[in-house]
């Protein structure tokens, strides 16, 4: 009896048996990608579709990539484009080269070839762009800088570009190609002679300068 006694307050006192199997580990620690450059607002004129910014248009381009240890960008795609057709996500391909970054980690060891998604706005860099009057002046006062400095090509691109806006929008009225050729002539005579090419505040440049 006394045997049966002191065997129940043995069993009754005994911890219980240890849980079988593997001791639970922590989930691993995961950091996110550090982007480390960025398209500038430089960067993002020089690459703007043409057509676009004649017509005033402003996009948005998500790429989908892969991250390279070193942090550079691969196997680039356009994932989300709006508005199609507008030459946004040729463009934001042709920006993935100048964009850098940390990749993600686990545990402290980077992730190879890591899955990113990187959203790009395409905005005009002077803002909204002027009427038909407006670009037919700015034509005028564009060409008249690059008679000074006719080598200046970006002085050239930008002089062309307001004459394509205004010849669009008069297009859009209705008008001819000899009344446009007429109007931009006209708007090319017209404008003030500067003393030295690009010594101005004038809008202008803000809107068109590329």
């Amino acid at each position: 009896m006394l045997l049966a006694v002191l065997a129940a307050v043995v069993a009754l006192s005994s911890e219980p048996p240890a849980t079988q199997g593997v001791p639970p580990v922590d989930p691993p620690v995961r950091t996110r990608p550090d982007w480390t450059r960025v398209p500038t607002f430089d960067d993002i004129a020089d690459f703007y579709p043409r057509r676009a910014w004649a017509l005033g248009v402003e996009g948005r381009v998500v790429l989908e990539c892969r991250m390279a240890v070193i942090g550079r960008l691969k196997d680039c795609h356009v994932l989300q484009e709006t508005p199609l057709e507008a030459g946004f996500g040729e463009a934001a391909l042709m920006l993935a080269p100048l964009i850098e970054g940390r990749p993600g980690t686990i545990d402290g060891a980077p992730i190879v070839d890591q899955l990113v998604r990187l959203p790009l706005q395409f905005r005009l860099p002077g803002g909204a762009l002027p009427g038909l009057e407006g670009s037919l002046r700015c034509h005028g006062v564009l060409s008249a800088h690059l008679a000074l400095s006719p080598d200046d090509a970006r002085l050239a691109q930008a002089a062309s570009l307001a004459g394509e806006r205004a010849g669009l929008l008069m297009a859009d009225q209705g008008q001819g190609e000899d009344s446009q050729q007429q109007r931009l002539a006209a708007a090319r005579a017209a404008a003030p002679r500067p003393r030295r090419a690009g010594a101005t505040r004038d809008p202008c440049f803000l809107a068109f300068l590329q």
